[in-house]
């Protein structure tokens, strides 16, 4: 697989098929320059070389033992020809009376990097991929097309190199299943995608292949969660596995509430509540139910589940609640927000402070991701409603992940109750 380019143009050729990983094919003697040193000198010398020493690759290790003499080492440089080298190791050289040497040293896959083999693996013009998202035990990657003959080999390059690794998957398609999993291959290791992931000081334990999980918004888990003072009342309306209200519960928060339509997603929310020893409520519902479910039950000062108007805050002292709702399903979360219509008729619960997540392609989508809110809401949100418009993150190019945060308004005066308005305020000037 090494002869794979077309010799006049540079570019690959269509491999025929699958390309397997031949280990031995990376067998290579490779000369070094290095230094003969005392054994009992080697830690002073190497002290001085610092970065001018042969920085270790894989198994290589910078200092050798001598085969010609076993009371020496050879000190491998970072350099190949005794000319180049720097002033101070010269210097060194000259001063302890070092002897430069030529040390042939046995490589082999071993020694070499993931991407040294795959740069050797993949043919010119195929970019190596360099990232993955590592979920516990599993790397989750997203490659291309063109990585399609040789994706069994990176996959056990991966595994091969990174030792925490027991699992490579490759992503097939988008996410566009009800409850947010994704199609997904083996491309190397075992068929094991129940993990475990520690996050600030969270344990969350789930199966990969039945619920979504987002290692990048690691972040932004826990910015959310010190939004939340003690005295609040949280209620996640996607809350998949946990990974805002767990935080939330651990910090303190007295009345937290978890919501999730998968039923593998709300499972492995209960199992996370016992392994972090948190005390906060789950829910399995519809989005829109759950809102309903809160805003009757909790919300509602009518209701004997009503979690009062105020708790003890950092201090101790009794302050008063703020109702939270996160709603993290970007592509659809913002859809959801037509359940809180219903405040409009009960004016005695006390407007909630949302943060809702969406996608924005906009130039300018502080702004966009704020229209797109009061589109769905019906009317603008004024200054003192908004409270924020966050970036969260880029996921592609011109595609920004926002957090929308802001206090539920209040219907604006129709038109037709205006002189109704004015005539009441006329009546008691008056009076």
């Amino acid at each position: 697989f090494f002869s794979r380019l077309m010799a006049d143009s540079g570019q690959p050729a269509p491999p025929p098929g699958p390309v397997s990983l031949d280990r031995d094919l990376f067998r290579q003697t490779k000369t070094y320059l290095g230094v003969r040193v005392p054994t009992k000198e080697c830690g002073s010398v190497v002290k001085v070389l610092g970065r001018n020493k042969l920085q270790g690759k894989g198994k290589l290790r910078p200092v050798l033992e001598d085969p010609e003499d076993s009371a020496r080492r050879i000190v491998l440089l970072d350099v190949a020809v005794q000319e180049n080298l720097p002033e101070t190791v010269a210097q060194l050289i000259k001063e302890r009376g070092l002897e430069v040497v030529e040390h042939k040293v046995e490589l082999g896959y071993e020694q070499m990097t993931a991407d040294e083999v795959l740069r050797q693996v993949i043919p010119a013009g195929i970019p190596v991929p360099s990232s993955f998202e590592q979920v516990g035990h599993i790397a989750h990657l997203n490659l291309k097309a063109a990585h399609e003959p040789y994706k069994f080999v990176i996959g056990q390059v991966l595994l091969d190199k990174i030792p925490s690794l027991r699992t490579v998957v490759n992503k097939l398609g988008t996410i566009e299943t009800e409850f947010r999993e994704f199609n997904m291959e083996l491309l190397a290791g075992v068929d094991d995608f129940v993990t475990e992931v520690r996050q600030h000081g969270c344990i969350f334990r789930f199966d990969y292949s039945k619920v979504y999980w987002n290692s990048r918004l690691q972040t932004e888990h826990i910015r959310l969660a010190s939004l939340f003072n003690p005295q609040d009342a949280v209620y996640d309306v996607m809350a998949g596995i946990g990974p805002f209200v767990i935080p939330a519960a651990q910090r303190g928060v007295r009345v937290v509430k978890g919501n999730d339509l998968n039923p593998n997603a709300y499972k492995a929310m209960q199992e996370n509540v016992v392994l972090n020893k948190v005390h906060l409520d789950t829910f399995n519902m519809d989005g829109r139910e759950f809102i309903t479910h809160v805003i009757q039950t909790y919300m509602n000062p009518q209701s004997e589940a009503f979690v009062g108007a105020s708790g003890p805050g950092k201090d101790g002292e009794d302050s008063p609640t703020t109702h939270h709702f996160t709603m993290n399903l970007p592509a659809l979360a913002i859809t959801f927000l037509d359940a809180f219509a219903q405040l409009d008729e009960l004016p005695h619960i006390q407007k909630p402070v949302i943060h809702v997540y969406c996608f924005s392609k906009s130039a300018d989508p502080a702004k966009e991701s704020v229209q797109q809110v009061e589109a769905v809401i019906g009317r603008p949100l004024p200054a003192d409603c908004l409270i924020g418009s966050h970036d969260v993150r880029n996921v592609a190019p011109g595609k920004e992940m926002m957090c929308v945060s802001f206090r539920y308004p209040p219907p604006a005066p129709s038109a037709a109750a205006a002189p109704d308005e004015q005539l009441s305020k006329r009546q008691k000037l008056s009076e």
